[in-house]
């Protein structure tokens, strides 16, 4: 897991689910050690004293609350609640003392849906499109130069003061005192993203700049689904204040899918957001509970790939364990789902782990649009579909503008005032990041706007 004591060394939290407490058989524990010499640094206990809650069943760690420490997230899937037996409840706790930061109910309340059985964290974004567009209405932002620190001479007086220049219910939104959320509005003239280049990247449906806290995954394996006995669900809640980001379904719903027995978070497809990996352990296939696992987009929840076993076989439940990292060093994470229990060889009940290659493979260009796979993450874009279709897709890197057609005014004017611009690489999906075609940290005519000849008036729906 991360730091939470701040000795800047990975600790280690682990769980007890069966533990008694309290004379409540099974009730659960979990206790978090210090990664320097494994000295107890917290206990955490169910704030809902109970019986065979198993509370400590499901563990992950992140930053919620944005103190620089890994608060620690904990499952009691046997939870009752409210009446229902077993539905399930997840808490977040304090890294620095142990102290309840949020309590994750199901937003679907149903018996048996053991909510909280397999957790996992990373950040999605901020719940909010591209702040600061006329999208959302016209936030403003006190770091003018997009260097993300609100920090530059000028900067700051205009941020720390608490106010609400706009009137639109957030202060002054753009500075650290509440997320660091982007505005489009660069030159701060109030005209609601009018300048050239502006319009053209606020309005693409993306949410950029993300908190930079983690939100939260939780699978729900047993959930019934319209008449779907045990099919399963998992969700994606804000970690900020708890609020429901998405809801997840199998694309293959059938009863006892057990789709969220396992998730993990991790940036899949190259847009520094972290996707979800779902598994889903009873699916059936060629053969019953067969399993299958799938990776949703952690910026719009849509389907980015589906993983089924290499060896398909009877009860192998492929999708039992699911994590994310990345093996080969390419720099792109990798998918590990494992098989429990797969048959191998004579041995009916060892298993299997698999593990899958990035999406975002350079050399390899799936949609042939003239953009590797690689380049298609670093820009945003989507690598399955060379046609800029809907507005949520951004499929096309030369449609800045997501029109469905690529022109002078709506799409290569996004360059006016931004040649050469420059500073690293910046966090995937911003402005910067959107206009450097050729991913050599520049944006110059040569490398980038070249780009676009012999597409002008190129579209397809």
């Amino acid at each position: 897991m991360g730091d939470v004591n701040g000795d800047g060394k990975a600790d280690i939290a682990a769980g007890a689910p069966l533990e008694d407490v309290g004379g409540n058989a099974n009730q659960g524990r979990a206790y978090v050690f210090s990664g320097i010499d494994g000295s107890l640094l917290l206990t955490l206990e169910s704030p809902n004293p109970q019986a065979e809650a198993q509370f400590g069943w499901s563990l992950a760690a992140g930053d919620v609350n944005g103190d620089g420490k890994a608060d620690i997230a904990v499952g009691a899937p046997l939870e009752d609640v409210g009446g229902n037996v077993n539905q399930g409840r997840a808490y977040v706790f304090s890294g620095v003392d142990g102290s309840l930061v949020l309590t994750l109910d199901s937003p679907n309340p149903l018996p048996n849906a053991q909510f909280g059985y397999s957790l996992a964290m990373g950040d999605v974004g901020d719940g909010y499109v591209n702040d600061g567009c006329p999208i959302v209405g016209g936030h403003p932002d006190c770091d003018w130069n997009w260097d993300y620190d609100c920090e530059d001479p000028g900067e700051d007086a205009l941020c720390y003061n608490d106010l609400d220049d706009d009137l639109d219910g957030y202060v002054n939104d753009g500075c650290p005192v509440v997320g660091g959320h982007r505005d489009c509005d660069a030159n701060w003239d109030g005209d609601d993203c009018q300048d050239p280049g502006e319009a053209e990247l606020c309005n693409n449906g993306l949410d950029d700049d993300r908190d930079g806290k983690a939100d939260i995954a939780v699978g729900a394996r047993k959930e019934n689904v319209d008449d779907h006995t045990g099919q399963g669900r998992a969700y994606v809640f804000l970690g900020t204040d708890a609020s429901l980001l998405f809801s997840l379904d199998t694309t293959n719903p059938h009863w006892l899918d057990y789709f969220g027995v396992s998730v993990a978070m991790g940036v899949v497809n190259g847009d520094d957001r972290a996707d979800i990996v779902v598994g889903a352990s009873g699916e059936f296939g060629e053969y019953g509970f067969q399993g299958r696992a799938y990776v949703f987009s952690g910026f719009n929840a849509s389907l980015l790939l589906t993983l089924a076993n290499p060896n398909p076989q009877l009860w192998a439940q492929f999708g039992w364990s699911v994590a994310v990292g990345d093996v080969n060093g390419d720099g792109w994470a990798d998918i590990a789902v494992g098989a429990n229990p797969g048959t191998v060889g004579v041995e009916h009940v060892e298993g299997r782990v698999y593990v899958f290659s990035s999406p975002c493979q350079a050399g390899v260009d799936t949609d042939l649009d003239d953009f590797d796979d690689a380049a298609e993450c670093y820009l945003g874009t989507d690598t399955l579909d060379n046609c800029p279709d809907n507005s949520s897709n951004d499929a096309w890197p030369l449609d800045i503008n997501i029109d469905t057609f690529v022109t002078v005014v709506g799409d290569v004017y996004a360059y006016s005032g931004r040649m050469g611009a420059w500073g690293g690489p910046p966090p995937s999906g911003n402005w910067w990041q959107r206009l450097d075609l050729n991913m050599d940290n520049y944006i110059t005519a040569v490398g980038d706007v070249l780009k676009f000849a012999g597409k002008m008036g190129a579209s397809c729906t």
